[in-house]
């Protein structure tokens, strides 16, 4: 069976690393489509993939191409509508960061478009959105992509994370479909459901980690529930079973903290999340030196950047604060084996996890920390105003406080028990391993990639609205085309396509 992944970028092996390896394990061939290295990660992805084709040469890797035939700019526009329309729903209206993160796409892509404004009620916005939905089903396949799929000859498609904002995937997964191919969308993260974009295309297989999961698919995406598979979170498979790879006082020297004080591991969040980190956490210690607390004013803090915004961290110095240390300064992604022992020793070896909001708070329960949070105004779009945030304030996981004085308590109190590690149950069991703590998720994900694989598809037919709406569509795709080519662009723009079309034939002929 030959398995196509189509990933954003290669940032997203680390989610998929362990299925991939299985996929192969079994004799399949695996082929990792992508747009290429993730930009803002300091990790060696092409080096793991040279790794993993080495050992399993039924793996190969590839770039794919994004659509540029002369519907791409309809087929954006019509999908960052929809992306900005779904934060009408009831159920997202609170979000308030994410629908101006969503509105900012739809006025770069459709400029007159957003500036007439989006509708405030959500039944408006819904049947804006299903008619969209129509538009959407008339724009037809990219024949470039068409090719490329057809060249490849998968028996299954699997997509990830399918729902971002601008999403090139969306195109992949409709020539899939013409193909009869069948297509799975993988979630890759406890967020990618609520605080992105919407599944504007469906595909015939949803592999979600939970109950919760299999929810927001069905309620906020209309993905049939026959269609959507709760495997667990592969994710995390490899931090159940794990022991440190060192002592504590091994570690400790290595990163420059006291071994003989407790310490906290404070882990960053993404740029989004908390777009000035540095100085939050500058205030964050200072804090809780002069807290009174005698443990939070002698305990160390290993400060870990989060690998996808670690560039603010390069040059901070934090040395006026003893026992202080941010490791590793450039960030690193846990992909190999090295650098998954290094972030798991930080974990185990630490008295407790401090965050605003990220997976590896997730991580810390399974090791058997405990995560603590301060509900900070300058995050309260980004902590209590995101839905998936609210997936890790169930009772007994992560302990927040609404005030600095409750923030050093709880601190206080964990640095002082200091408590053998201990998984934290029952949100894993819940949120990470549903079918039981000992079932590991990997197998369930690739039993179900392997089962669409054996599925037959006939290839889709368009309905009877988008063939008769593809004509009149067609006709303003082309005038549209031919007013911008007759009133020309600025020079900077035209010199950025050309360099753009330049490097993107570059890439499609490595």
């Amino acid at each position: 069976m030959r398995i196509l992944f189509v990933m954003r970028n290669h940032g997203y092996l680390r989610n998929y690393a362990s299925t991939m390896r299985l996929l192969a394990s079994r004799g399949h061939e695996v082929v990792v489509g992508s747009r290429g290295p993730e930009r803002h990660m300091q990790v060696d992805t092409p080096g793991y993939l040279s790794d993993l084709m080495r050992e399993f040469p039924a793996v190969t890797v590839m770039d794919l191409p994004k659509r540029r035939d002369r519907w791409r700019s309809l087929a954006m526009a019509v999908r960052a509508l929809r992306n900005a329309l779904r934060y009408r729903h009831p159920a997202l209206r609170s979000a308030r960061a994410l629908s101006r993160r969503a509105e900012a796409h739809l006025a770069r892509e459709a400029p007159q478009l957003a500036a007439r404004g989006l509708p405030q009620r959500w039944p408006v916005a819904a049947l804006i959105s299903r008619l969209a939905a129509l538009v959407e089903a008339a724009i037809p396949t990219d024949p470039h992509i068409d090719a490329v799929v057809g060249s490849i000859a998968p028996d299954a498609v699997v997509v990830t994370p399918l729902v971002d904002f601008v999403s090139y995937q969306i195109d992949y997964v409709k020539t899939a479909r013409r193909l009869g191919i069948p297509v799975s969308m993988a979630v890759a993260s406890w967020d990618n459901l609520t605080n992105k974009g919407m599944v504007n295309v469906q595909p015939d297989q949803v592999i979600v980690w939970n109950d919760a999961q299999k929810r927001e698919a069905v309620d906020l995406h209309r993905v049939a529930p026959e269609r959507v598979r709760v495997t667990g979170a592969q994710l995390f498979d490899d931090w159940f079973d794990r022991q440190p790879s060192q002592s504590r006082e091994a570690f400790c020297e290595r990163v420059g903290l006291d071994p003989a004080r407790p310490f906290l591991l404070y882990l960053c969040s993404s740029l989004f999340i908390a777009p000035d980190e540095v100085s939050y956490v500058r205030r964050w210690i200072q804090g809780m030196r002069a807290s009174g607390y005698p443990s939070l004013q002698q305990c160390g803090v290993l400060i870990r950047p989060h690998p996808g915004n670690a560039s603010p961290w390069t040059d901070a110095d934090l040395s006026a604060f003893a026992n202080v240390t941010i490791w590793p300064r450039r960030g690193d992604m846990p992909l190999f084996d090295a650098s998954k022992a290094d972030y798991f020793d930080s974990i185990f070896f630490s008295g407790g996890v401090v965050a605003v909001n990220t997976t590896g708070m997730i991580e810390a329960g399974i090791v058997g920390r405990t995560s603590f949070t301060l509900l900070a105004p300058e995050f309260a779009d980004t902590q209590e105003g995101t839905i998936h945030f609210a997936h890790l304030t169930n009772p007994g996981f992560l302990r927040t406080a609404t005030t600095v004085a409750q923030h050093h308590a709880q601190l206080d109190e964990t640095l002082r028990q200091q408590s053998g590690a201990q998984l934290l149950e029952p949100f894993i069991k819940e949120f990470v391993r549903p079918l039981g703590l000992s079932v590991p998720a990997t197998p369930v994900v690739v039993d179900a990639i392997e089962e669409l694989g054996r599925s037959r598809r006939a290839p889709a037919s368009d309905g009877l609205i988008p063939r008769l709406l593809r004509p009149a569509l067609d006709r303003f795709v082309v005038q549209a085309a031919g007013k911008v080519a007759l009133e020309g662009r600025p020079a900077v723009a035209k010199r950025q396509h050309l360099r753009t079309d330049a490097g993107t034939t570059r890439s499609n002929s490595a």
